[in-house]
């Protein structure tokens, strides 16, 4: 799958993971392999792209709460 060149490339994880920036996002276990697409929105705000869908997006600041350095996808409403 191919991206715009300013999106970041990245492979999901057998167990749904991405690795970023020195944290774990969960994605989701059924995208296990595959390469999905971040976009920078500014401020530690990213946007995740499976193809041309938004799947959610996450702000990399936001781990307040959260277990270390572990972020889950805030899913986008169909």
């Amino acid at each position: 799958m191919e991206y715009p060149r300013y999106f970041h490339p990245n492979r999901v994880c057998q167990n749904g993971l991405i690795y970023w920036r020195g944290l774990r996002i969960y994605i989701g276990y059924l995208l296990a392999g595959e390469w999905i697409g971040l976009e920078e929105l500014g401020d530690g705000r990213w946007d995740a792209y499976f193809g041309v869908i938004r799947i959610g997006g996450f702000n990399e600041r936001d781990t307040t709460g959260t277990k270390d350095d572990y972020l889950t996808l805030n899913v986008s409403p169909m």
